[in-house]
């Protein structure tokens, strides 16, 4: 007969190998569903795409990417994780480069509760001067005047119609790109068809930042 301490050691162990199973079959599930995602991210945009070719990138957390040129526009969408205190974050993003020879900058989010409080605290922002945009939108820049250009009635309009696709914040920066990065890892559907419209706006913006630096 087995000892009753040898039996409880076998629970424990075969527990924590179930636990280990499950874990294991549900990252290789995940990235299985985010693998077929990225397939027809690339397919939907008529990019490039780069599947790394290790068996085991599920659980090293290597992601596929997509890249090549979007509307004139060379273009790289990519997921990385990222440390977060005793956790890994998942984030999703991607640049955009274009011609920003006048090196304006420019930030776009949707306020939230801990925007509201840097207001409150007299935190400045650009006010273009539309009462719905001003308030759903936070807008820094490093040129008033080109920010409040480049958010015309025709782009204001469209950025409020797709309001709800920002998690994060579109960002102009000096070094020639457009750029976003969210906590997001795209493995449904819906997630895909955000990220795509979220580039087709990101597109409208290049063009009109384009216009604006002839």
């Amino acid at each position: 007969m087995f000892s009753e301490e040898f039996i409880i050691i076998s629970i424990v162990v075969l527990f924590t190998i179930g636990i280990l199973a499950f874990v294991f079959w549900f990252l290789k599930r995940t990235y299985a569903k985010v693998e077929v995602q990225w397939k027809q991210l690339a397919e939907d945009l008529g990019l490039n795409i780069d599947i790394p070719e290790s068996n085991w990138r599920w659980i090293m957390q290597q992601y596929p990417s997509v890249y090549g040129n979007y509307e004139g526009f060379q273009i790289s969408c990519y997921t990385f994780a990222r440390r977060s205190g005793k956790h890994t974050v998942i984030y999703t993003g991607f640049q955009m480069h274009l011609d920003n020879s006048k090196r304006k900058t420019l930030s776009l989010y949707k306020e939230g509760f801990f925007s509201k409080i840097g207001k409150a605290l007299g935190g400045q922002d650009i006010q273009i001067g539309h009462d719905e945009f001003d308030k759903k939108f936070i807008i820094k820049s490093n040129d008033d005047r080109f920010a409040k250009s480049l958010l015309d009635p025709r782009m204001r309009d469209l950025v409020l119609r797709k309001s709800h696709l920002f998690a994060s914040d579109i960002e102009l920066t000096e070094e020639d790109e457009l750029k976003y990065e969210a906590r997001l890892q795209i493995a449904k559907d819906s997630q895909r068809e955000d990220f795509v419209d979220l580039i087709k706006l990101t597109t409208t913006l290049a063009k009109r930042i384009q216009e604006l630096n002839r």
